[in-house]
This record gives C-alpha cells, structure tokens and sequence, in this order.
C-alpha cells in the first residue's frame, strides 16, 4: 500500500511540475509541438517533466562538447541563447 502511495505521489509531483514548465514555455524545447490538426496532445506533463531532467542533466555531462558545438557555429549565437535561457529556467526550478 505505502509503495502505491509513493508511486503516485512522485507522479502527481512530475505531472505538476511539467504543467509548471509548459506554463514557462518551456515545453517546446522539450517535447515536440502538437499538430494543429491534431486534437490530442502529444505528450503529456509527466513526460515533458521527466524529459526536462534528463535534459538538464545531459547538458551537465556533455556541457564540454556542446561548448565545442556553439564555439564551431559562430553564425547561430540566437539558438544557442535561446538553448541556453531555456535551460537555466529548468535548472532554476530543479
């Protein structure tokens, strides 16, 4: 009974927290667009909130290489910003 307790604690607090980040506007670095012809969402909150802790903790890994990639594109400073702020949002709220 405690372990259904757990699991569906950690669910409603990922849920929450991927409903948080959508409301930042961070989901579209996350998860992909939904479709306008589409009438269900693609992704849910728990996945865009289980994908953007992966996502922060990938960059922390790779943080050298992906600073060889922005230095080896000089002409596409603006994405790598928009990355970038994306990315201290989600840490902030870590």
């Amino acid at each position: 009974m405690a372990t259904i307790l757990v699991i569906a604690m950690a669910y409603t607090w990922a849920t929450l927290k991927g409903i948080a980040w959508e409301k930042m506007e961070v989901s579209p670095y996350l998860a992909r667009i939904t479709e306008k012809e589409r009438k269900v969402k693609r992704h849910s909150h728990f996945y865009i909130e289980c994908y953007g802790l992966l996502w922060a903790h990938s960059f922390q890994c790779w943080s050298s290489l992906a600073q060889e990639l922005m230095d080896s594109k000089p002409h596409k400073p603006l994405f790598f910003q928009k990355g970038l702020k994306v990315l201290s949002l989600i840490q902030s709220t870590l």
